[in-house]
């Protein structure tokens, strides 16, 4: 009996203190989690088969909070995955009026306009991203938002093509999310004569101390062929790694079998990598292209995760 009475005097006080009540939008049983900081701001995305709901976090303050919900739909368009969505909104801001001071008050707005945008998932990061490159991005288990991509890596390559005045080496690779806008249609392309098999790139994993020795365990993540937001025919045109042989500091690791997707895969399965090592990418195999013999690789990610001990290790950046 007391309990009943207790519940029902908690729900009549946040009814007449006018917090929002539980909500469908609160629940996210089924979802997968992924975060994303950035300056005094805390994201987090909860996935599901068909809407993603948005928690933005100001670190100053208590009851500043921005949640969005977006209802999508995917489609493959040549290979390339691609969502179309609609999103709604629920701002919560601060208010005085109020006899008990400052309360969370519920502002909401939607929109019905569709919405369309590149969408790259794993288990441990996703990428959603728009034709002039903003972006939703997340990554499990993160306590900060910490990367580098191909280009910024010190990388090499044994070939790469030069066609039309343009350049198509690693050291261009247009994904650079979130410090850097894309630039679609800059992939790694091998220039070599035949299908492209035995040529390679490499990369040094960052070993600044500031930024690296915080995490304690790093992985790193591969999105093969030409991907561009509005030619995805050039991903299927374009040849893409089939089997890459991986070499850590000289020493082969394994061969990794990749799926026939830009999607970002694992390029050290079982293994994370703790820096300062030289990763090596022999391509072994290829799905051929459509239409060009040229292999492309579209990006090469290093992402920190947490230590084994869970402890959560924030770093300035």
């Amino acid at each position: 009996m007391k309990r009943k009475i207790t519940s029902t005097l908690l729900f009549l006080f946040l009814a007449v203190a006018g917090l929002p009540a539980i909500s469908e939008r609160d629940s996210f049983e089924g979802f997968q989690e992924f975060s994303f900081f950035m300056g005094d701001s805390s994201v987090s995305y909860y996935i599901g088969p068909d809407v993603i709901r948005i928690k933005n976090r100001s670190l100053g303050s208590r009851f500043n909070r921005y949640d969005k919900e977006l209802h999508y739909r995917k489609e493959l368009e040549h290979g390339v995955p691609y969502i179309y969505y609609t999103e709604s909104d629920t701002r919560f801001v601060e208010s005085e009026d109020s006899p008990w001071g400052a309360l969370p008050v519920e502002m909401q707005a939607s929109d019905s306009a569709e919405k369309k945008a590149m969408f790259f998932q794993s288990d441990s990061f996703f990428l959603l991203i728009h034709e002039h490159g903003d972006f939703y991005y997340g990554v499990k288990d993160a306590y900060v938002s910490w990367e580098r991509h191909l280009g910024t890596m010190g990388a090499r390559e044994s070939s790469f093509l030069r066609e039309g005045g343009k350049s198509y080496s690693c050291e261009n690779t247009g994904f650079d999310f979130p410090h850097n806008a894309v630039q679609w249609g800059k992939p790694w392309a091998e220039g070599a004569k035949g299908n492209g098999v035995g040529e390679w790139i490499s990369f040094c994993v960052p070993d600044s101390v500031a930024e690296l020795l915080p995490h304690g365990r790093l992985k790193g993540f591969i999105s093969a062929g030409y991907v561009d937001y509005g030619r995805p025919d050039l991903y299927e045109k374009n040849s893409r790694p089939r089997i890459v042989s991986v070499y850590i500091d000289g020493v082969f690791y394994k061969d990794v079998l990749l799926e026939d997707t830009p999607n970002y895969q694992d390029i050290t399965p079982g293994k994370f990598l703790t820096g300062a090592e030289e990763i090596k990418i022999v391509i072994k195999d290829v799905y051929n292209g459509q239409l060009y013999e040229d292999v492309c690789i579209n990006d090469i990610i290093i992402i920190p995760f947490e230590k084994d001990d869970g402890q959560k290790v924030y770093v300035k950046i």
